[in-house]
């Protein structure tokens, strides 16, 4: 049995909160009377997460009010399984990653505001290819200092 019978906001199988992912909706489910005590404590932990910080890789980001920014990182495919992401709940500076299909798991990341590397290069690429990677994200740029910014809030300035 429910704890909250009827609620479109709580799962009667399960017996859970459903998360109220936009204000929105939570504004909904407030003047409806469905708000429970356990949709505020995820809420709260939702701020928490997006004031401290959690994993940053995270599949999902929430703003400031604790509402669901980004269920996805933003990404770009490139040819030759290189894949530039931006993460919705990432650290400063502004960077990208980029994912190499030929590195599995390496971690290579490129400052969008100066284009140099935070990482040292996973053994094995050349100057020739980080350059490319350089120039993917020179050509790429104004969509990826865009995402940076939609999901940020900081403009990216490059200098």
């Amino acid at each position: 049995m429910s704890k909250h019978p009827g609620n479109p906001y709580w799962h009667q199988e399960r017996d859970v909160p459903i998360m109220i992912m936009s204000r929105r909706e939570w504004d909904a489910a407030a003047e409806a009377g469905h708000l429970t005590p356990e949709h505020v404590f995820t809420r709260l932990h939702n701020i928490a997460v997006y004031a401290f910080g959690e994993d940053m890789e995270s599949p999902i980001a929430f703003d400031e009010h604790g509402f669901v920014l980004s269920l996805t990182a933003a990404g770009i495919s490139l040819e030759g399984g290189i894949t530039l992401r931006v993460y919705p709940n990432d650290h400063p500076p502004p960077h990208v990653h980029i994912e190499l299909r030929s590195h599995p798991g390496a971690k290579l990341r490129l400052r969008l505001d100066n284009g140099e590397y935070l990482d040292e290069p996973p053994k094995g690429l050349s100057t020739k290819k980080l350059n490319g990677f350089k120039a993917a994200i020179t050509e790429s740029h104004e969509v990826l200092t865009g995402w940076w910014e939609e999901y940020h809030g900081d403009p990216v300035t490059v200098g």
